[in-house]
């Protein structure tokens, strides 16, 4: 039960650390400024964790039977699952490229900054959310970024950038 409750307290922690510790481990290059989380990978990773909360739980409140004890295990498979496909979920900005992959079984992209065919900013009060960046690409794809406080540290990076390529942000 101590586990459980202590998951519990502490999952909210996690998840705002996690996410971005495993990102930036996996997908940071050496030209990468930073490596973003999309709203989905923390909703996946908040899935994982809620599989991990109730494991122990499950084993507490059936008396550690033998069924409540697979039941569990089979919890924390699927949180381990859950975790592993979080992992997927990012989007890696740097000096020399933009690289992202939007979800478990999709196709990861690697764009270089010669590829932005154009760029649009759409600005919304702080009051309701953040602003986002739409960079759209040659061959038609498009990564929005949320201008939250870590990309707004390399707003002028990107509109240097940009303006490297006689780009400008609409």
């Amino acid at each position: 039960m101590a586990l459980g409750v202590g998951l519990v307290f502490l999952s909210p922690v996690l998840l705002l650390l996690i996410p971005s510790f495993v990102a930036n481990t996996i997908h940071h290059t050496s030209g990468s400024w930073h490596v973003i989380i999309p709203k989905e990978g923390y909703i996946t990773y908040g899935v994982a964790f809620i599989f991990l909360c109730l494991a122990p739980f499950i084993v507490f409140i059936y008396d550690m039977k033998k069924k409540s004890i697979i039941i569990a295990l089979i919890l924390v498979f699927f949180s381990g699952v859950f975790f592993y496909l979080a992992s997927f979920h990012f989007i890696s900005i740097g000096g020399k490229s933009i690289m992202y992959r939007e979800g478990y079984f999709k196709e990861e992209y690697h764009y270089s900054w010669d590829d932005v065919k154009k760029a649009e900013y759409y600005e919304v009060p702080r009051s309701d959310g953040f602003s986002t960046y739409n960079i759209f690409f040659e061959d038609g794809n498009t990564v929005s970024l949320k201008e939250n406080g870590i990309v707004r540290n390399y707003r002028r990076a990107i509109y240097a950038k940009l303006s490297e390529r006689n780009i400008a942000v609409e």
